[in-house]
């Protein structure tokens, strides 16, 4: 880009298990300001509205006014019709939180905010950002994180995988790659590291 915008936009992806949570946590920790598509999803499921449209397409997904999550477990997420059926639902709304949340820190000229969402390059919204930070963990630590969830199988993990681009792809599309396998103490240094160039530019746009 020709010009830094007062307001950098930051995306930040990673696969299941390759620690956002904890990036997001360290992201928090210096006052940058994040959107959480998972959150907002998570959100949007107390939306009767949402609820509405959601009961609709899967009649058995809502019960006493609340999503039975592991329904749509077993029954949507291993199946890509279903998937979309969902997803076009909840992400035109997902997309509308995500353009106010950014239009309302670029308002107050916060220097920098990042979209927090795993299918960033997926489903093309890299588009919206000027960098992207891919957070990354070797497989045999993020499989660890993974199976020792609630609900979580092998089954389930191939099953949300395969909704990933490869993941040498992914590392070539992002500007920065973090590995969060080494502590926190060490994710934290490396992330801040990595936003050097990032805030170089940004003082750079504001003497």
């Amino acid at each position: 880009m020709d010009k830094t915008p007062a307001t950098i936009i930051l995306g930040m992806t990673g696969s299941i298990g390759m620690g956002k949570s904890t990036t997001a946590r360290l992201f928090k920790k210096i006052k940058v300001p994040i959107f959480d598509a998972d959150a907002c999803v998570h959100d949007l499921y107390q939306d009767p509205e949402v609820l509405d449209d959601i009961q609709q397409a899967f009649p058995q997904s809502v019960l006493e006014g609340k999503v039975v999550k592991h329904w749509l477990r077993e029954n949507v997420f291993s199946d890509p019709e279903k998937i979309n059926a969902l997803e076009a639902i909840l992400h035109p709304r997902v997309a509308q939180a995500r353009d106010a949340f950014i239009l309302y820190h670029q308002k107050r000229g916060i220097p920098l905010v990042v979209l927090d969402i795993p299918l960033l390059f997926e489903k093309g919204i890299n588009t919206l950002c000027h960098y992207v930070l891919m957070v990354w963990a070797p497989e045999e630590v993020r499989r660890t994180r993974v199976l020792a969830r609630l609900h979580m199988n092998e089954k389930r993990l191939q099953e949300i995988l395969k909704r990933f681009l490869p993941e040498e792809e992914r590392k070539k599309r992002a500007d920065f790659v973090l590995e969060t396998s080494r502590g926190k103490s060490k994710t934290f240094r490396d992330l801040r590291n990595l936003l050097n160039p990032i805030c170089l530019q940004l003082r750079k746009y504001n003497a």
